[in-house]
């Protein structure tokens, strides 16, 4: 049932019900004329009794010839007339020239009534036809007076009864009008008040239910269904309502899971950006590859939860040595580590040949499968490219729990730590490398000085500087050219692999 039928259900009913009234009165009014007409007409047929008697005294007494032509006419052409169409129903006369027309009687009781006075009337009509046709001295004439005179008042009497059961059954007729009326007017108010109890129950109670689910939504509570009962239409709206609080249920759970993801993102960059401040200070701390290791790898297994960690570096030939390690298993500890020293693995392979260019899982590890012992269950790792300036220095290799896998996330903080621990393996080794240079330039002058002061004689003295410094140098030629006291020319004085070809004295 929806609104839009109920509506027109209601119109309808209406309709009909007002439709019905109006014909039930206009009914009611026709009948009233009806009775009112048959109730008059009734009443001139006493009238008319009481004429039939002065016509017909006046008849007999001769006083004027008028009484004996209007008897015939009042007889036949009113009374007999107009009873018969009180009983039969037709046409009766009402005034001069004029007849009108009279339903026919349907009470038992008027119509028992009527026939009683028509009994009566074939007997008064016999003796008004004898008082016409009769000689007005003669016996007839006088009987015919006789019994007009005898039924005269006993139909006046007949059509009294008659008029008050017309007026009777009028009434009754009203009476049942009226109760029609008020069966009406109860069925109009009976539509009214079912109109009202379903509006409030179908349409209004329903509305305020849904003014109480939009505040509730709009108070945050998408969890609690929409669930109204009602028409159709209410149906419709309510399902839209639910739809609405669903869609924007699930817009609140993406937008926490967004937020909720957005969270974790931030904290994850965070946690990246505190894991490279902690290497990047470690690795500052120190200017040396073993000590950077020593501290690096550890607190590196401890940020990424790697159960070990170790670093192979490339040399200048393109080979790879264990530089530094944080509790390796068993089978790669053993033989004072001689598993970590064959050379060839997957992941260095991949290095040489520029396919680790990131930190990757690597599935198939040579090294684990092959060792023998107690590898705590090690098949695979995470291998990560050292990197500085775009040259690859090397690897570090990271080991988890087995069947577990690094993340894309963690795989790039690794590519990150990777590049920001080969810079600090670069620096340490330029560190190193000038070390080894201030020591050897400072062996070299340590020589040189103690070569010199052993010497007194000039030529052996640049003999001595010649020699030590092609030495500490590592060059084929060295020489001491010393220019002339006209300053336009040099000598040469001492040299170590000079050739014979080059001149030993040449214009400045």
């Amino acid at each position: 049932m929806t609104i839009r039928r109920l509506r027109l259900i209601a119109f309808l009913g209406s309709l009909l019900l007002v439709a019905a009234s109006v014909a039930v009165t206009f009914a009611a009014l026709q009948t009233q004329r009806d009775d009112a007409l048959v109730i008059n007409l009734a009443g001139r047929q006493r009238m008319l009794i009481q004429r039939m008697t002065l016509e017909v005294l006046g008849t007999q007494i001769g006083a004027n010839r008028v009484y004996r032509e209007d008897l015939h006419d009042t007889a036949h052409a009113y009374f007999e007339v107009t009873l018969s169409a009180l009983i039969s129903g037709g046409q009766a006369p009402y005034a001069d020239g004029v007849t009108v027309t009279l339903p026919p009687t349907r009470s038992p009781q008027i119509l028992a009534q009527l026939e009683t006075v028509r009994a009566n009337w074939e007997e008064m009509h016999t003796a008004i036809h004898a008082v016409l046709d009769s000689d007005p001295q003669g016996p007839a004439f006088a009987e015919g007076v006789a019994a007009v005179e005898r039924l005269s008042p006993v139909m006046l009497a007949q059509m009294d009864e008659t008029v008050r059961l017309y007026e009777a059954e009028a009434a009754r007729k009203v009476a049942r009008v009226q109760s029609i009326q008020i069966g009406f007017l109860a069925a109009a108010a009976s539509l009214l008040a079912a109109a009202l109890v379903l509006t409030e129950r179908w349409v209004l109670n329903p509305i305020d239910q849904l003014g109480s689910a939009a505040r509730r939504i709009g108070k945050g509570d998408l969890d609690t269904p929409v669930s109204v009962a009602g028409p159709g239409e209410i149906d419709q709206l309510t399902r839209s309502f639910d739809d609405m609080r669903r869609n924007l249920a699930a817009s609140r759970e993406e937008r926490e899971r967004w937020a909720a993801e957005l969270d974790g993102r931030v904290a994850a960059r965070t946690r990246e950006v505190i894991s490279l401040s902690t290497i990047a200070q470690a690795a500052n701390r120190h200017t040396e590859i073993d000590s950077l290791l020593d501290e690096v790898l550890p607190l590196l297994a401890e940020i990424t939860a790697a159960s070990s960690a170790w670093v192979s570096l490339l040399d200048e030939y393109g080979n790879f040595s264990l530089a530094g390690a944080h509790n390796l298993p068993p089978a790669l500890e053993a033989d004072d580590r001689a598993e970590m020293r064959w050379p060839g693995c997957l992941c260095q392979r991949r290095l040489l040949a520029g396919e680790l260019t990131a930190a990757a899982n690597i599935l198939e590890c040579q090294r684990l499968q092959q060792a023998r012992g107690d590898t705590r269950g090690l098949h695979y790792h995470a291998s990560v490219p050292l990197r500085a300036a775009a040259r690859a220095l090397g690897l570090l290799n990271l080991t988890t729990a087995a069947g577990y896998v690094f993340g894309d996330d963690e795989l790039r903080l690794l590519t990150a730590v990777g590049d920001q621990l080969g810079v600090a393996i670069e620096r340490a080794r330029l560190h190193a490398q000038m070390k080894a240079r201030y020591v050897a330039e400072q062996t070299v002058l340590l020589r040189l000085s103690q070569a010199l002061l052993s010497e007194s004689d000039p030529q052996a003295i640049m003999d001595t500087a010649v020699r030590v410094a092609a030495e500490a140098l590592r060059v084929e030629f060295a020489a001491i050219l010393l220019v002339d006291a006209d300053e336009q020319s040099y000598s040469l004085r001492s040299s170590m692999g000079w050739p014979s070809e080059v001149p030993q004295q040449a214009q400045h």
